[in-house]
Parts: C-alpha cells; structure tokens; sequence
C-alpha cells in the first residue's frame, strides 16, 4: 500500500503553529504557505499542531457514518493506535465513549470492532470457513435473536481478512445467495451499514474508498466532511493506491473530479494531498 503523505522527520509543534500563524496574520491568508504546511505532516502531527495551537480540544455530536467509515475497515493495528492516541489526547477510553453515545447492535458492533481481537495471519481454514458459514446461515433466516447478532459480530470481527473471504464464498455455495442478501434482509440502519462495510473492505478494501469518495461528490453538494476525512486519513496509507482504483472504477481521475467539485484554497489544499 502506497500513501501521499509521510512523516515529517524534523517535526516541531511549536515552530509549525508559528507558521500558521504567520500565514494568517495581517489582512491577507497566505494559503500557499498553509497548504505546504499542512502536507509536509502526518495526520497524527498535524493533530498535534491542532492541539498545540488550540489549547484545548473541541467535541462534537456522534457522526456514525464516520465511526463506519473510520473503525469497520481498520486492521487491529492501526484500531489499537486509534485507541491510543484517543485515549491520550481526551483521557478517556475510546470503548467508554462508545458505551456511552451508541445503543443496540450498532454499540455492540463498533465496541467489538476495536477490542482489537480480529486474527491477523494470512492461513485460511476452510473447514472453519464453512462452519462459520453455515453459522451464519442459520442466524438469517429471518428469524434473528440477540444470540444470531452476536453471532454475526464475533465472525465478521474476530476472523481474519482472507478467512472472511472464504467463508463468504462459502455462504455463497451454502445459501445460493451472496451474504450481503442476508445483512440487507436481517438488519437495518447502521448495524446493516457497518456490516456490510466490512464486506466490502474484505471484498474490495480500496473499492471501499474509491466508492466512498465518488459518493461525496455524486449529487447536488458535497459531503465536505467525508471528502476530507478520507482523503486525509488515507493520504499515508494507501491514497495513491485508492487513486488507481477509483480510475478503474469511474475511468475518471479523483484529482479531477475533485477539482470538479470544489473551489478555492480548499480545492488546492485538498489535490496538494493527492497529487503530492
């Protein structure tokens, strides 16, 4: 995986929040300076920059398009460095918060997810992968207890990426219908949201954004937030990556539908990500 963005290696705080500063003093905003700025750091530096030139941190209500977005698509890796630049930053654990502003199965879902507890080796057990489908089959027949939920939830955030894809296939074969079917059929809202994102991350992990970010420009408007909370979060990941895809996907490039839908010193800010 190729990101756009990479560590500043001579990262200092103080002297980066001078430059902002710097850069929006007087009665013009240099933008130019603030975009090389902003993409000469990571996200967790630039988060540092953000506290350091706050001094305090500001919440906002729950976004649980974001929580999908952000935590049902995560390695346990990277979900376990969530939870602990979260807990450093508001002294607090992650899991608390959640407890405290979800409900339901989506709670549960989201809880589980970063418990961190998904296996991470590459090995497929297939008599496993039919076990796991036929458990799966069983819990969506349309008659699903709170014991078929948490059924879905142990498989779909304990097994492994590649274990996943071979029990899907094997629901396939068991049911005679893809496993989203059963998802759209047996649960709703964000609980049926946040599986099927799981899904599509096993299925297509960089399809996943690439769709993602065509759907925050498709339409009248577009969904500011989510545009910049992917290209952001994935510009030291696998945004060059994503880029490919999205041109296989809408034989567009995502530099140029960006540039599209937006304007001003935020579309520059914005392609400085993706194209640097």
């Amino acid at each position: 995986m190729t990101g756009t963005i990479t560590a500043n290696e001579n990262f200092d705080a103080e002297k980066s929040c001078l430059r902002f500063r710097k850069a929006m003093k007087g009665l013009g905003t240099d933008f130019s300076a603030i975009t090389r700025e902003t993409v000469a750091h990571e996200n967790l530096q630039r988060q540092m920059i953000r506290e350091t030139y706050m001094k305090h941190g500001r919440r906002a209500s729950t976004d649980e398009k974001a929580l999908t977005d952000i935590l049902c698509c995560r390695t346990s890796e990277e979900l376990a460095s969530i939870k602990e630049h979260y807990e450093n930053r508001y002294n607090k654990p992650l899991d608390d918060q959640l407890e405290s502003e979800l409900s339901g199965e989506f709670q549960i879902l989201m809880r589980s997810l970063v418990a961190a507890d998904r296996d991470q080796s590459q090995t497929v057990d297939a008599p496993k992968a039919k076990s796991d489908a036929q458990m799966l089959y069983d819990a969506g027949v349309g008659n699903k207890s709170e014991d078929d939920t948490e059924d879905f939830i142990t498989i779909f955030n304990t097994r492994s990426y590649a274990q996943l894809q071979e029990t899907f296939e094997e629901y396939q074969r068991l049911a005679g219908r893809p496993i989203e079917d059963a998802i759209d059929t047996d649960f709703s809202g964000d609980m049926r949201k946040g599986l099927l994102a799981i899904v599509q991350r096993v299925r297509d992990p960089l399809g996943f954004y690439a769709e993602r970010l065509n759907q925050t420009m498709a339409g009248p408007g577009t969904d500011d937030k989510a545009l910049i909370r992917i290209i952001v979060s994935r510009s030291e990941i696998d945004l060059a990556d994503i880029k490919e895809r999205y041109k296989e996907m809408y034989d567009r490039e995502l530099a140029d539908d960006v540039r599209d839908d937006t304007s001003g010193e935020y579309q520059k800010l914005l392609l400085a990500i993706i194209n640097n």
